[in-house]
């Protein structure tokens, strides 16, 4: 931005004083990392943690202020003031060794390899997205302009009752806001996976425009790009209590996932799939293994996947858009809701000609993406789509056990040959059946009993009393190895819909069986965990509530 003229400039940065600018002195701010800056006034230098993107130049016209936001979280960063005027560096220059293994201190494959002598690795397709107010004021008053960029770095956030959000179905169902007495034990669940979350995402330092938004972990080195959908979880629980403590983060993991693993331009037009799977560095990287310097055991897992892990890309699976429609829907951003019409649209345009799938989940992915995508957009495009999809469920499904059988790699079933199922994948394709069934018009006899049939296999085929859902069911290997968990969680729905419509207390009695002790453990910070027990779970309590149930037996000594 160049000046109308140079005379009596004065500048400043984060708010402190204002101090002259001229020819032989400028003004530098750079964020090179999460926990480093350095500012620069003339000869003048000094360094902290984290600085906020402010700076304000003073002229005979007034006053001119820029926020630059997320400054510190999006580094690297930079906002340069001279005469010619004020730079805003969103992609700023590096020196060659800015990041290295050898400078990084064993973090170089979480936060910097995307960097490689001073230039900037980025997969073809990926963006970089940044946000900027700039103001200006004849009054040459730096605390006026201080308040002002305080309120730009968390602006006003408009909030309706929970009440009212959780009957709109915009969830995809009726929900109930937080309610004391009610589910307080799944409440306190979510507070301590929230809490654990906030303190991963600091402790993994995930921040630097490649990471902010994302979470961490996943066999150790895995970035998880919105697996099991982080910001449905988080905008979900924001609408049905309030406050602005879930609603940001949701959003900057949508933003995140619209940008840095969606992949744009000419070239992905014939591409089936344009979202990135979950994968060290996010995208994948040029350098081998050794250069990144993994640990051993990351490296031979790494070895071991290389076209999943290393920047893979499924056309049909771990694609997750409720959240991004969700937050471009809430805040009217046009670049999130694009984006999630036209991953859908890609997703749908891809599948529908000859859609099939092996494991349960590798059929909810989809129709939970298409049946979204038609509660959001009212196309009937999406509809039809996740109507195709229903049909191949319905011709998959075992109508005598229950259940869509699944072949297993053997090995999970140490070489045994196995027909069988996974009652975790399962609870993934009964909730697309279940949203599918939200936003269809017609009756569908057939679905609603489809759904019933796999509650009985849930119950009578893939649950071991006094001990929980076998892994595999038919596996002898998983024979007395049943386990409660997330399973247990992803199925809530379901079990609860089966009573809903038949009315047999044994549904009922079984959730209940299910779902003893389901909280007392609490959940973990680990993003893939956090979202798994949280994106559907709350409309398994819904069913629940309506049937007089608030609460559940705990498990504990």
């Amino acid at each position: 931005m160049p000046l109308a003229d140079d005379l009596g400039l004065k500048g400043s940065f984060q708010g402190e004083k204002l101090a002259k600018v001229t020819k032989d002195v400028s003004m530098r701010l750079f964020q090179d990392q999460d926990r480093h800056y350095i500012q620069s006034i003339g000869a003048e230098e000094k360094e902290g943690e984290r600085a906020r993107g402010f700076v304000s130049m003073s002229q005979s016209s007034g006053l001119m202020s820029l926020l630059f936001r997320d400054f510190w979280q999006t580094y690297p960063s930079a906002l340069e003031l001279n005469t010619t005027g004020l730079r805003v560096d969103l992609l700023p220059a590096l020196e060659p060794g800015a990041y290295t293994v050898e400078n990084a201190n064993g973090w170089f494959h979480r936060l910097y390899a995307w960097f490689d002598e001073g230039c900037y690795l980025m997969r073809a397709g990926q963006t970089t997205q940044h946000e900027f107010y700039l103001w200006f004021d004849r009054d040459n008053d730096i605390q006026k302009a201080v308040r002002q960029a305080e309120w730009f770095s968390q602006p006003l956030l408009a909030q309706a009752s929970p009440e009212y959000l959780c009957t709109t179905g915009v969830l995809g169902g009726d929900l109930f806001p937080k309610t004391p007495g009610v589910w307080d034990s799944y409440e306190s669940f979510f507070e301590s996976g929230f809490a654990g979350l906030v303190q991963a995402r600091e402790a993994d330092r995930m921040y630097g425009w490649m990471n902010f938004g994302d979470w961490y972990g996943e066999r150790g080195y895995n970035a998880g790009n919105n697996e099991y959908d982080l910001a449905w979880c988080l905008g979900m629980q924001w609408m049905r209590t309030g406050g602005r403590r879930c609603f940001t983060p949701g959003l900057e993991m949508a933003r995140h996932y619209a940008t840095v693993d969606t992949i744009r331009g000419a070239w992905t037009e014939n591409l089936p799939g344009v979202v990135w799977e979950h994968s060290f560095n996010h995208v994948g990287t040029q350098r081998t293994l050794d250069e990144l310097g993994f640990d051993d055991h990351a490296r031979k897992y790494a070895a071991s996947e290389p076209g999943t892990f290393q920047g893979g890309m499924d056309p049909q699976g771990h694609i997750f858009e409720d959240g991004v429609w969700l937050y471009g829907l809430l805040t009217g951003d046009t670049f999130l809701l694009d984006t999630a019409e036209r991953v859908c649209s890609r997703q749908a345009d891809f599948l529908t000609p000859t859609f099939d799938f092996e494991i349960e989940r590798g059929g909810g992915w989809p129709l939970i993406n298409a049946s979204g995508a038609y509660l959001f957009t009212g196309n009937p495009y999406y509809l039809n789509a996740a109507r195709i999809m229903v049909q191949r469920c319905l011709e998959r499904h075992d109508p005598q056990h229950g259940g869509w059988p699944h072949v297993p790699p053997i090995n999970e079933t140490q070489g045994a040959p196995v027909v069988g199922g996974k009652a975790f994948a399962t609870g993934v394709l009964s909730y697309g059946l279940l949203r599918y069934l939200h936003v269809e018009p017609r009756d569908r006899p057939e679905v609603e009993q489809m759904l019933i049939n796999t509650a009985d296999w849930l119950m009578n085929e893939s649950w071991e009393p006094g001990n929980g859902f076998k892994y595999i069911t038919n596996s002898p290997t998983h024979v007395g190895q049943g386990h409660r968990g997330h399973s247990c969680l992803l199925n809530s729905a379901i079990i609860g819909y089966a009573y809903e419509k038949t009315g047999d207390k044994k549904y009922l009695e079984f959730w209940n069986e299910m779902m003893a002790g389901a909280f007392d453990a609490g959940l973990t910070g680990w993003g893939k965990e956090f979202s798994q027990g949280s994106r559907q779970t709350i409309f398994g309590l819904a069913r629940a509530m309506r049937a007089g149930i608030t609460a559940c037996k705990s498990l504990k000594n």
